[in-house]
């Protein structure tokens, strides 16, 4: 493991500086490789999707390196990492068949002193206490526009009410309104529009009781249909732009999608 090799380079630098084998002055202490070292590590471990490893090294980063040029990246990507853990170490096992407590009572005796879990429903979730911490430190960042639009998608929920959902979309929008430049722009859009879709399946076709609402599932269609319009103009042929125009056959051909 990553963590490893640095623990065994870390630990053989102290004893070369300590025998005098290493030169003295303003050389870094030798307990840890210098920051970079350390982030590159954890960034390779995230994308070899090696979450504990991954966390544990960023820890190490923002812990002992606050002054980094990277801090604010390592803010961000302790955010992934933290996402990771719960997708591969929690969600994942209860996928397979486990016991939600059984997944539950595991995961926090081994990732419970991250101290950013949310335990106050059904499942665990991330706080987003990374992504939030990066925004309020340095919200002009080259990397913020991705923190924001993660803290938007932590709170976004399939099963929410109308109201609810609509209050998603507009944390959407905030996102890019504060930042219009973002890359993220064509795939904000999509799922702007994505959830507009749901609010009018919610509206056309609900069998409860005074839900349907013909007026606001028109409003709510031409907003979705709009919005996928502008996901199509992506400049390059995204996921994203296909899947907007696949629902707006859908819509045209009024085809449900939503259960």
């Amino acid at each position: 493991m990553r963590l490893q090799r640095i623990v065994c380079a870390a630990g053989l630098a102290a004893v070369l500086f300590l025998a005098g084998c290493l030169p003295s002055g303003k050389m870094k202490t030798p307990d840890l490789p210098d920051d970079r070292f350390i982030f590159s590590q954890a960034q390779q471990a995230l994308d070899a999707r090696d979450y504990p490893d991954a966390a544990e090294l960023l820890k190490i980063f923002l812990r002992e390196f606050p002054e980094s040029k990277q801090y604010t990246w390592g803010l961000q990507r302790m955010g992934e990492a933290m996402q990771g853990l719960l997708q591969t170490q929690y969600l994942r096992p209860i996928e397979n068949g486990q016991e939600e407590k059984t997944a539950r009572e595991a995961f926090l005796s081994t990732y419970g002193t991250y101290s950013c879990w949310l335990t106050d429903n059904a499942r665990l979730t991330y706080d987003g206490s990374h992504y939030r911490k990066l925004l309020k430190d340095d919200p002009d960042s080259n990397i913020a526009d991705e923190a924001a639009y993660r803290l938007a998608l932590l709170r976004s929920d399939p099963q929410a009410r109308p109201e609810k959902i609509e209050q998603e979309v507009q944390d959407l929008g905030r996102v890019l309104e504060r930042y219009p430049a973002t890359s993220f722009r064509y795939e904000i859009l999509y799922m702007m529009a994505y959830r507009y879709h749901q609010l009018y399946e919610h509206y056309a076709y609900s069998n409860r009781p005074g839900a349907a609402n013909p007026a606001k599932a028109q409003h709510y269609r031409k907003q979705a249909v709009y919005l996928y319009s502008l996901a199509l103009k992506s400049p390059r042929h995204s996921l994203f732009a296909e899947k907007a125009w696949q629902n707006l056959q859908d819509l045209e051909d009024d085809q449900k999608i939503f259960p």
